[in-house]
């Protein structure tokens, strides 16, 4: 079945490159990744040259999520990509593993820095994980997110009440209703942002009858719009969003805010920015770094998001690519 298929490439895959690095006499360890939120490390990640995570992205982000340093490079190699895409990954099989780590060692590639998120919590926070930022009122927490962070009720299913503000600005505070913020970096503006916040081609098409039902003249114009060119103008809205890796801006989408003609309209439900603050008025609130580590966020208390360049994520990338038969 599928389920074996994957297990199999998966070790084959592990296999593989145990094997190119044997005939390297690269000294390594092996270690299990978990789906807790627990470390899996059995020592500092600061004794080891480089990290390779061998699996899909869920394994990178974990891995991920380890590192606190540019100085401990993370090495993706994906191990099932006929089921996994593994869009983090460097490598996007172990079959070219061996020609890979030539390069390697011999320098032939160039460095990625990825962006990550940064999480400060006001004073009195219940988070154990926190350690001392500059500013006494604020403590930062330890773990930072490669990809996004969700802030939302523990049972999702309930909406939650938040204050929003970007950019530190105080005039910029919203108060709405919603099913939760979703806060990304450059990075996640592909993954799970991307879907959040797409556009597809139903909704194109069902603007362009009411454009054209209210509109008569424009009927015309209209009438010249293929299938295709909706697709296109879906993906153009879509991929908008989508912005660099390294970028200081965070990215971020209030999802499904309510209006009930009770509430003013949302001032902030998405926009680009350099810091996203949350004031939490929620009756079980957490924040959720990456999918992997959650956290309570107790109403009134404020948590503010931003990047900083000393806890970015350090990859690599080849200018060749033995995947597509080309180097």
């Amino acid at each position: 079945n599928q389920l074996s298929q994957s297990y199999d490439s998966h070790v084959q895959s592990v296999n593989d490159i145990v094997v190119e690095l044997k005939k390297n006499n690269i000294e390594y360890t092996i270690v299990t990744a978990t789906k807790e939120g627990k470390n899996d490390f059995p020592e500092s990640y600061l004794n080891y040259d480089a990290i390779i995570a061998a699996g899909g992205d869920g394994t990178f982000l974990k891995a991920a999520s380890e590192i606190y340093t540019l100085d401990v490079p993370l090495i993706g190699i994906n191990t099932d990509p006929n089921k996994s895409k593994g869009a983090l990954c460097t490598m996007h099989s172990s079959k070219h593993f061996d020609k890979y780590l030539e390069q390697i060692l011999c320098g032939d590639f160039e460095w990625r820095e990825h962006s990550r998120l940064r999480v400060q919590l006001e004073q009195g926070s219940q988070v154990d994980e926190s350690v001392n930022s500059r500013d006494s009122k604020w403590t930062k927490l330890k773990r930072v997110a490669l990809n996004e962070i969700f802030f939302a009720e523990r049972n999702v299913a309930h909406p939650i009440q938040h204050e929003l503000i970007v950019d530190q600005l105080d005039e910029s505070a919203d108060v709405q209703l919603s099913s939760g913020i979703l806060i990304c970096t450059g990075t996640g503006s592909s993954a799970w942002m991307a879907n959040a916040s797409k556009i597809d081609t139903d909704i194109v098409r069902q603007v362009l009858n009411m454009t054209r039902s209210i509109d008569s003249k424009s009927a015309k114009c209209i009438d010249l719009i293929d299938d295709t060119t909706m697709d296109q103008i879906a993906d153009a809205l879509s991929t908008k969003t989508h912005f660099d890796i390294g970028s200081s801006e965070i990215q971020y989408f209030v999802r499904e805010v309510v209006s009930n003609g009770l509430r003013p309209p949302c001032k902030n439900k998405r926009g680009l920015h350099k810091s996203v603050t949350i004031r939490s008025r929620g009756w079980d609130p957490t924040m959720t770094l990456d999918g992997i580590h959650t956290y309570p966020l107790p109403a009134g208390q404020r948590a503010h998001f931003d990047t900083d360049p000393s806890i970015a994520l350090r990859t690599l990338t080849f200018s060749n690519s033995f995947e597509n038969g080309k180097g």
